[in-house]
């Protein structure tokens, strides 16, 4: 499978509190999430490095979990063979 890679530039927002302090909001939203795999209640963990985010997910969708038994399955009997 190819890897799919894609650039997003996005903008960081104000959001004020109550007490007016200025809080760096990132609004992460759209179709291209599901087609990079961030399905709608995945867990995310977020590794922060200074001017760097990588968003990963947590643990992969359970189909594709089953998908990556399968192949393992698979690899061993052809080796067997």
């Amino acid at each position: 499978m190819k890897e799919q890679t894609k650039t997003r530039k996005l903008k960081v927002y104000n959001q004020s509190r109550g007490n007016y302090s200025n809080i760096p909001t990132i609004i992460l939203k759209g179709h291209w999430l599901k087609e990079f795999g961030f399905l709608i209640d995945s867990t995310i963990i977020i590794k922060c490095n200074r001017n760097e985010l990588i968003i990963k997910n947590k643990k992969i969708h359970k189909n594709e979990d089953i998908l990556l038994n399968i192949l393992k399955l698979y690899a061993i009997l052809i080796m067997r063979s």
